[in-house]
């Protein structure tokens, strides 16, 4: 003996399956849900069993997808996940408390964290040359003066590693912006916007270079990466 179909009004399917009612007939126009006619010609009732399939299967799925970012990104030097950017398998966020940005950087470019202190040596020579560079091309734009020092010292060291490249012209950065010649490079740039920089500035702006250290996860380099 068949079971007796029950059916229910599209507002109770409706809020069965947690849905508006437009997508309720989205539904029915896609084949998810049959849809029956009632004795008036005009009222439309829902198999109550069949919704309640449905919504069930909504449900399975919710619960069985943990929240996810939509693409997950891995390279040699730094991972992005759910719980968070790790670098070479540590933590970034712990990093930036723990660790200054020379510290950091060379975690990525070497492999090892040494948790001694460090400072980068200013090569004296580039900086007067970049110096010299921006003054002929009167360029007192911050990001300007940057973009000349890289291209004044790219032109002048062939020879040197990627590395040891990258620390040289680090180094000269907050030199180039007005800031001192010692001392640790978050403190430097601090120093360039205030002369006598609080240590609450210098930990931002030590924290938020490290957290900024890997390039290859900016956003343009991640649009890049998915298009492809």
């Amino acid at each position: 003996m068949n079971a007796m179909t029950t059916y229910v009004s599209a507002n109770e399917a409706a809020r069965m399956l947690g849905v508006t009612k437009p997508t309720l007939y989205a539904y029915v126009s896609r084949g998810i849900v049959g849809r029956s006619t009632a004795a008036d010609g005009r009222t439309s009732l829902y198999a109550r069993e069949e919704i309640q399939q449905l919504a069930g299967r909504a449900r399975s799925r919710r619960d069985a997808a943990p929240a996810t970012i939509d693409v997950q990104i891995r390279s040699a030097i730094t991972e992005l996940q759910d719980e968070g950017v790790r670098y070479r398998g540590r933590d970034a966020t712990e990093l930036a408390r723990t660790h200054t940005f020379e510290q950091v950087s060379e975690l990525l470019w070497t492999g090892r964290l040494d948790n001694a202190e460090m400072s980068w040596p200013i090569d004296r020579i580039a900086l007067d040359r970049c110096r010299a560079v921006h003054d002929a091309a009167g360029a007192d734009d911050p990001i300007v003066r940057l973009t000349l020092a890289a291209t004044t010292f790219s032109a002048t060291a062939d020879d040197v590693d990627a590395a040891s490249a990258a620390r040289r012209l680090l180094a000269l950065a907050p030199s180039l912006l007005g800031g001192p010649l010692t001392g640790d490079l978050a403190t430097r740039m601090a120093a360039t916007y205030r002369r006598r920089p609080p240590p609450e500035l210098v930990a931002a702006i030590s924290r938020a270079l490290v957290l900024l250290a890997d390039h290859e996860l900016a956003t343009s380099t991640l649009a890049v990466r998915v298009a492809c």
